[in-house]
């Protein structure tokens, strides 16, 4: 099961609360879930949740997603039976206001029936809402390629899915050979985590597979998944979040058809 839980606050009059203070929302969702599990997701390794925070239109939304049935008990529920009208950032001493909460459940089976089995479209336009950064050799990289991309939405899916794995070198050649980076409008930034400024990247992307359609279908799947799981680094507080910028057909023939 995949799940995303979307908690709509009022925005404090006199504090500007963007997606840097994820880290803190972070400690909140530790406070409340249960001490054991807790601990568990504080050590190291991919996470099977992720979480970010936006301000738009003077409020703050705290988006928290998992991509598995354990975190979807452990964190998704019980912030939908606990968090009832505000919570508490107690590194700032503040109460935020809940004024909405939306819970969206999607079965594993129904997005690969949707993505996988469907013919997808050859472009994938995503929009990055939150910084994104990659670790290779032991360095931050905060340009992606497409092996950044799909390396660490394959890892993300193989580390939780109990019933099949898709990484293996041959596949990740393969899927290099056939898909490109076909345009971007990227920028460089960073993301700050208590007094570490980490560099990344935000802004749009479109890649464009030029392989079999089973290939354009899996690489559909991975990045409709990567909307639950995240992408790249530390996509537990607050970085890596994006979603799929649907694009109707007929700017599909424009970008130049199915080549």
């Amino acid at each position: 099961m995949l799940s995303k839980l979307e908690i709509t606050f009022e925005s404090p009059k006199n504090q500007y609360i963007g997606y840097n203070a994820a880290s803190l929302f972070q400690g909140v969702l530790m406070e409340i879930i249960s001490t054991d599990y807790a601990e568990k997701m504080h050590i190291d390794g991919v996470k099977p949740y992720c979480q970010h925070v936006l301000n738009n239109d003077d409020v703050i939304k705290w988006i928290i997603a998992s991509y598995n049935q354990e975190a979807e008990e452990n964190i998704i529920d019980v912030l939908m039976s606990k968090l009832q009208d505000k919570i508490y950032i107690r590194h700032k001493n503040l109460f935020l206001k809940i004024v909405d909460k939306n819970l969206v459940k999607v079965e594993n089976k129904q997005l690969l029936d949707e993505r996988f089995i469907a013919d997808g479209k050859r472009y994938i336009k995503v929009k990055f809402k939150t910084p994104v950064a990659f670790k290779s050799n032991g360095f931050y990289v905060n340009f992606p390629t497409v092996r950044l991309l799909i390396q660490s939405l394959i890892n993300k899916y193989d580390t939780f899915s109990e019933a099949t794995k898709i990484y293996d070198e041959e596949t990740l050649e393969y899927i290099m050979e056939k898909t490109f980076i076909y345009s971007y409008k990227l920028k460089s930034t960073f993301f700050h985590l208590e007094g570490v400024k980490i560099p990344a990247f935000i802004g749009e992307l479109t890649l464009k597979v030029t392989g079999a359609q089973p290939l354009v279908n899996l690489i559909q799947y991975l990045f409709y998944f990567g909307e639950y799981s995240g992408i790249g680094i530390k996509t537990a507080i607050g970085m890596g979040a994006y979603e799929i910028i649907e694009e109707e057909k007929r700017e599909e023939m424009n970008l130049g058809g199915k080549g």
